[in-house]
């Protein structure tokens, strides 16, 4: 369990933890992630949360005392359950190439709390896959997973070079949007999406990568109010939930 706090003994087993009842019960009700045992504070409540002891007979359970509950807790207020899951293999870009809808594309995000809000409002949009490069933060993270909020395994995920990987798809018709606050971008509105589109968000502070702006990719902003000048931008997360819902509306 302790291993599993690090990003190297993670996708050395292949595992990852799931952390609290909500993001739990969400991993169990949508069968999407395997998860190998749970993990509960024998002092604790959420052994008898209804919902998980739903699955008691097809989960392995482990209770341990609250001193060494906390010991592998990775918050400051643990909820009492922990999950050890299985993490979903990496999907080729072949396979998200045959989706139609958005894909989401990650550049350089690296504050995990936004990357797992961006996956759980993903998965509520209905992105059919996520793209990021090597410079993001790893998915499985604890503090990622914890944001999504049980979202984990919704849609297919791939991790490499991102400039690579957007040129591919956009030879079989994918239609590039880059998210950013520019005097370059246009208004979201105004932009008329087609059937396969991907949607990059940037770095929180840095914005996106140069390479990745081309002139055949097409630079979107949302537009404030007229006159606002106390706020630079949107954080990264809530500027990708606005645009996934211009896009889908």
């Amino acid at each position: 369990m302790r291993k599993l706090s690090r990003k190297k003994h993670r996708h050395e087993k292949k595992q990852f933890v799931a952390e609290g009842v909500r993001a739990v019960r969400q991993i169990m009700l949508n069968k999407q992630v395997i998860i190998d045992y749970l993990i509960f504070d024998e002092d604790g409540e959420a052994g008898k949360d209804p919902a998980i002891l739903e699955f008691k007979d097809a989960v392995n359970i482990n209770k341990v005392s609250r001193k060494e509950f906390l010991e592998l807790s990775d918050t400051d207020n643990p909820q009492g359950v922990l999950a050890v899951c299985r993490m979903p293999e990496p999907v080729d870009l072949a396979s998200l190439n045959h989706q139609q809808g958005c894909l989401v594309a990650l550049n350089r995000i690296q504050d995990p709390g936004n990357a797992g809000t961006i996956l759980r409002t993903a998965a509520w949009f209905g992105a059919k896959g996520l793209l990021c490069d090597e410079g993001t933060v790893d998915l499985f993270h604890p503090k990622v997973v914890r944001s999504t909020a049980g979202a984990m395994g919704s849609f297919g995920w791939w991790q490499g070079n991102l400039e690579s990987a957007l040129t591919e798809l956009e030879t079989s018709g994918w239609k590039t949007f880059l998210l950013d606050a520019g005097e370059r971008s246009a208004n979201l509105k105004e932009i008329d999406y087609g059937p396969k589109n991907i949607l990059v968000i940037g770095n929180e502070a840095a914005g996106l990568d140069q390479a990745l702006i081309k002139s055949h990719r097409t630079m979107i902003k949302i537009p404030g109010a007229d006159g606002n000048g106390a706020v630079e931008s949107l954080n990264a997360s809530v500027a990708l939930s606005v645009a996934l819902y211009e896009i889908n509306r």
